[in-house]
């Protein structure tokens, strides 16, 4: 049966309301995402008209309630002589306090926190203020005698406060303090959404961040007395990245270190198979080869003054942010190294772009080490590449426009898959080894743009060949000795204890020269590449 709507939704409260909302809302995810029966359909689309019919009801509310609350304002305002205290700008003249009229109403108050923004739309050229009570007749006479009016002109206003000065026929007598009159009141519309900053720092940080991301600049039309609020929140990019870590499976080393058995080449088993031959050929066993490997420490020290690190906490946890980072980064070179070291190294050149030059590389060295360690076609190969060459192989399928333009939007996913479809597993890596060249993370100086790399450096091996060695962690947390107290300072001290250890017998290193230029088999000569 379709949802009945009670006839008059002005006549509900608004907890009634509420819970109008949760029972439309409860039917229409009891429907369920699948295929719908005709009943269901007639029934689904009912709730939707119940809900656009409690939605404008609800925006009706809201509406009423700030046009009753900017009424309220406007009043108390004009029984002030006074715009919107904190959001209004106004035009004032001063008089001698004796001439003011006496037995007026007492100003009203209200509680700051109760008066909602407003907004008034623009006159020309965006100026409008309000006139108040205080105009002198004449001008409100060229108005028609309205009670409420308002200026589009900015002459206009200094025209009334020129009036209103000299309507005091006595002038100001001498040592008389004068005292302000309302002339005008404007207000500035900060736009939909806008956020006034306050004293809550973390607040403040937020409201920043916003009017960053949405391209809206902050403004100071003039000079201000009072003290700056203070913003202590860190502005950051960095984050903690470990690809390699990640992707190689870890064994605890709880003795600092370990003996493992050297994979062995299996074609050592060729001596023992024969065919039709005398003697019968025989391959004699020997112990394999124990290899030790000890874990190595990294090692982080921090060191703050005491009060600094008591009063600003928020550079405490910055830096410390900065320290992860770098922690990160530095075990992943370790990784790097310890897998770039113990690779054969190989290099190709093919002179196409980068997708036909990186795909026919990986293809070519993981075929080939398939076949040459005997393992069954397809059968998936890890691959470790840096993690901006899948950005330039995306590169070069857009500047190859005889690709089409289904190549401007490729995501990352389709060069993943084109991969897996070659039994490569991709491992992005982010870091480099220890001098390496692969980080792509050089200085950008003022003139030409910083090319890409022109060589491309992966590591091709079987799953599973390097494991990680994880001799446990050393966290002391805060450090306070003599020696630190003589200064005043305290440390902050954690340490890993970490290796990595290779279990196949082989791993490659390729160096792919490419170049994202878009260039295929057949096409006009490429545009050459850059080289940094």
């Amino acid at each position: 049966m379709a949802f009945e709507l009670p006839a008059n939704l002005q006549d509900l409260s608004d907890d009634d309301l509420k819970g109008l909302v949760d029972t439309i809302t409860s039917q229409a995810e009891a429907l369920g995402a699948g295929d719908l029966t005709d009943e269901q359909c007639a029934e689904a689309e009912a709730l939707g008209q119940a809900a656009d019919a409690v939605a404008a009801e609800t925006s009706r509310r809201q509406d009423a309630q700030t046009t009753a609350r900017a009424q309220l304002d406007s009043a108390l305002a004009r029984l002030n002589g006074e715009g919107d205290a904190g959001q209004a700008a106004t035009a004032t003249a001063r008089v001698p306090a004796q001439a003011r009229r006496t037995g007026s109403l007492a100003r009203l108050r209200r509680p700051a926190a109760a008066a909602p923004r407003r907004t008034r739309p623009s006159g020309a050229g965006g100026f409008r203020m309000e006139a108040t009570h205080e105009v002198p007749p004449e001008l409100r006479r060229g108005h028609g005698g309205s009670e409420k009016f308002f200026f589009d002109d900015p002459l206009k206003v200094a025209d009334a406060i020129c009036k209103k000065r000299h309507s005091y026929s006595k002038g100001v007598p001498e040592g008389v303090r004068g005292e302000l009159v309302t002339i005008a009141t404007g207000e500035k519309d900060f736009g939909e959404g806008a956020e006034p900053l306050g004293l809550d720092v973390e607040a403040n940080f937020g409201i920043l961040q916003n009017a960053r991301a949405s391209k809206k600049a902050v403004v100071a039309s003039g000079g201000t007395c009072a003290p700056f609020t203070p913003m202590y929140d860190f502005y950051r990019l960095a984050e903690p990245q470990s690809p390699i870590e990640d992707a190689i499976p870890s064994v605890p080393a709880p003795r600092g270190g370990v003996n493992y058995i050297a994979s062995p080449d299996y074609t050592q088993a060729l001596a023992a198979v024969g065919i039709n031959t005398l003697p019968k050929p025989v391959a004699t066993v020997t112990c394999p080869t124990i290899v030790p490997q000890a874990v190595e420490p990294v090692t982080q020290i921090v060191q703050f003054d005491n009060l600094n690190y008591r009063v600003f906490p928020e550079q405490v946890a910055a830096f410390m942010e900065d320290t992860a980072v770098i922690f990160a980064l530095t075990k992943e070179v370790v990784y790097l190294t310890a897998i770039d070291s113990s690779s054969t190294a190989v290099s190709s050149a093919i002179p196409y772009g980068a997708v036909g030059g990186l795909f026919y590389d990986w293809t070519t060295a993981a075929v080939a080490f398939r076949k040459r360690h005997g393992m069954v076609r397809g059968s998936d190969v890890e691959i470790m590449v840096p993690d901006w060459s899948l950005d330039m192989v995306k590169l070069d399928m857009v500047e190859n426009h005889f690709q089409g333009l289904d190549f401007m939007n490729v995501p990352d996913a389709a060069v993943e898959d084109a991969m897996r479809s070659r039994g490569l597993v991709p491992v992005w890596y982010n870091d480099t080894i220890s001098g390496g060249s692969q980080k792509f993370n050089a200085a950008q100086a003022t003139g030409g743009l910083n090319p890409w790399p022109i060589n491309v450096v992966s590591y091709i091996h079987g799953l599973g060949t390097y494991v990680r060695l994880d001799g446990g962690t050393l966290d002391v947390g805060l450090v306070r000795d003599s020696t630190l107290n003589k200064t005043n300072d305290l440390q902050l001290f954690m340490e890993e204890w970490i290796s990595i250890i290779k279990l196949a017998p082989e791993a490659i290193k390729l160096t792919s020269t490419v170049c994202p230029n878009g260039s295929r088999g057949g096409s006009s000569a490429p545009f050459t590449c850059p080289v940094i």
